[in-house]
């Protein structure tokens, strides 16, 4: 065990640095691309990763839920898209619509 009172995935980036400096020699933190919102990454963009564009890294508290083509698990997480990806793709019926306007609202009043 490394030492965290809360798991990883609750953790900012800077306080995942904090807490594993010590372990791992030259640990870098992440930095969140544009268009992916937050500070808490856990999950991939899926649109981004079945397109095989890229790995975009997204904070769920800040992006967008997607519905699964098929029943999943419930130990599984949940699947999420990156704001940006999930607007240029709104007509994807996966995206959760009211996660998109939370969002927008969220930018807008900033």
């Amino acid at each position: 065990m490394i030492g965290a009172d809360t798991p990883l995935a609750g953790s900012t980036i800077a306080q995942r640095l904090e807490l594993l400096s010590p372990i791992i020699a030259d640990l870098v933190p992440l930095q969140m691309p544009k268009g992916s919102l937050g500070e808490r990454p856990w999950r991939y963009c899926l649109l981004t990763k079945e397109s095989q564009q890229q790995l975009i890294p997204v904070d769920p508290a800040r992006a967008v839920k997607v519905k699964p083509r098929s029943s999943m698990p419930t130990w599984l997480d949940p699947l999420y898209a990156a704001l940006s990806i999930a607007l240029q793709n709104r007509e994807d019926p996966r995206l959760d619509k009211e996660d998109l306007r939370r969002l927008q609202i969220y930018i807008r009043e900033g």
